[in-house]
This record gives C-alpha cells, structure tokens and sequence, in this order.
C-alpha cells in the first residue's frame, strides 16, 4: 500500500527564521481604582418635554396632534392645582376648559369653528380621560412601594395574620404612616406630615424618574394635591392588608376616600400657608436654629415654629432637585 509522497521541492514553502524575542518589559503596575468621592453628585432632573411655540393665526389640520396633546398636558396641570380625584363632571369641565384654552392660544377660525364640532366633543372626553389613566399609573405602583418600603413583604413571609394585622392597624392609626421625622441643620424634627421616608421617596420617584411628573407642576411648586393623593393610594394599599393577608380592592371614589383625600389637601395647604416663602436651600435657615433651639427631637407640638419649619423642609427635600 503506497503511503502520500512527500510534495516536490519546487513547491515546498520556504521558512524564514523568526528574529530571538525581545527581552520582556519590566512589568507594570497598575494603580488600583479611585475611591469614589464620599460627596454625591446630584445629577440634574430628566428635562420636560417641550411642545412647539403656538403661532396666533396659524392652524391646519396637521396642527390637530399639537393642539389634543396641549390639551391633554393642561387637563394634567389643572390636576395638580386642584386634585387627582375628580368626578365624571368636574374631569368633562376641566377637559373642556383645558381644550378651549388651546384654541383660544391659536386664535384662529377654522380651529374655532372645528372646537364647537361633534370631533372636539369627543376629544374632551378623551382627554377627560386622562385623569383617569394618571391616576391608574401611580396606582399601579404604589402597591409595590408600601409592601417594600414598609417591610410589609417580609412580615407577610415570617409573621402570623394577626401579626400582620397589628402592623398595618398601628400604621394606619392617625395616619401614622405619612409621618416621619427629618433632619434639618442638625436638628431633628419629629412627626412630620408627609415626612416619611418612603412617601418622601415615592413622590421624588413619580415626580423626577418613572412618571416624570415635574413637567405638569405650576410655576407655584405646590404639590398639595399630588401628596393627597399618593397618601389616599398609600392608605389603599395598606387596608387591602388589613386582616393580614392580602385581597385586592378596587380604588373607588368613596366618601371616605374622597375625604381623606380632602383632608390632606387641607393639611397641606393649611401648613404651606403659614410659609411666607419656601427656601431653595434649607440649610440656609440652620443660623436661625442654632441660638435658640437646643440639639435635641422635638415634637410638632412642643413649639409652632417646628411646625412652620417642617413643612419648608419638607417642600425643600422634595423640589430642591427643580
């Protein structure tokens, strides 16, 4: 059997002699990474969308989409000036308002005359609508923010039933739930409304990062309304645990939501006021604390200015990122 015959020399490839290696360079040290600095950066919020300029007198029909989405955007700001929870009427007034606002801006006659037609009256309810769908998107994740921010998720795995119904009975006493204490300039401040750490959380997450709220609050920063609501939400979701066990519940418009409701609202408003203006930084105010007030918790109750204070601190902790 004949083996393969070794390839004529005139094909062979010839091989050149590789050069010696060069000796190895002296190893390098790599230096290990920077400790990050201790202060945080504060990155700046998402910015707002921005709708193009209305021209008086200008419109087609291509213009349509603009004019329903400003619309929509106002129906969305006159929420936050007044509340999340409006009625079938007051959603289909502040629709109509909302839309006659935008065809005023235009001011122009074929966008008047298309304002008063059948398609206009649909649009209004579309955009009425939009209260709803708002409200539904908080909704839909406050469920996951009260059973983590408040431990409740481990309690349900570790804990009895009645356990549990102790735990959301003592959050839900007083409103327990939306008070918390903050520090301020050395100073803790006990009790707050509105000052628990996961609302406080909760509200920077819808207004700056997942919902990107910011872009419908007024030029005042009065967020009395968005914190009503995220509080009624809040209570929502905690009576949905209240027998220590989970059952879902439909968040209807009650009396008694719709009171709650009002209630924080009025809290809001009725501690805001007393403000005679809110500071940009608060720990401007720290000079002010220092030579009267020993570094000690205090209680609301204990002195009025705290009150007056804790509610600057708080309008500061949250629209200090604006």
């Amino acid at each position: 059997m004949s083996g393969i015959s070794p390839p004529a020399a005139s094909l062979a490839v010839p091989v050149t002699a590789l050069p010696p290696a060069a000796p190895l360079a002296a190893p390098i040290t790599v230096p290990p990474p920077a400790v990050p600095s201790a202060v945080p950066v504060t990155l700046p919020p998402p910015a707002a969308p921005s709708l193009p300029t209305i021209t008086p007198g200008l419109f087609c029909l291509q213009n349509l989409p603009q004019v329903k989405l400003r619309a929509k955007q106002g129906m969305k700001q006159s929420m936050f000036d007044d509340s999340f929870l409006l009625s079938s009427k007051a959603r289909s007034e502040k629709a109509l308002a909302s839309l006659a606002a935008v065809v005023a801006a235009f001011n122009n006659p074929e966008l008047t005359e298309w304002s008063l037609g059948s398609d206009a009256k649909k649009e209004a309810d579309r955009i009425g609508d939009t209260a709803k769908y708002l409200r539904k998107q908080v909704r839909d994740i406050v469920r996951t923010a009260v059973l983590f921010g408040y431990n409740l998720d481990e309690a349900l795995a570790t804990q009895t039933p009645q356990q549990v119904e102790l735990t959301i009975r003592s959050l839900l006493q007083g409103d327990a739930f939306l008070n918390g204490d903050i520090e301020v300039g050395g100073q803790v401040i006990v009790g707050v409304p509105f000052g628990n750490r996961i609302m406080r959380h909760f509200v920077r997450h819808v207004l700056f990062h997942q919902l990107n709220l910011q872009q419908y609050v007024g030029p005042s920063r009065d967020l009395g309304a968005l914190l009503a609501f995220i509080g009624t939400s809040f209570e929502w979701a905690l009576k949905e645990l209240s027998t220590g066990t989970f059952i879902p519940s439909d968040f209807d418009m009650s009396g008694a939501r719709l009171a709650l409701d009002q209630k924080l609202s009025g809290l809001y408003k009725s501690m805001r006021s007393d403000i005679m203006f809110l500071p940009g930084n608060i720990i401007s105010f720290t000079p002010l604390l220092t030579p009267k007030i020993p570094r000690k918790k205090r209680t609301l109750s204990l002195n009025m200015f705290w009150i007056l204070f804790s509610i600057a601190a708080i309008v500061a902790l949250v629209l200090g990122l604006f």
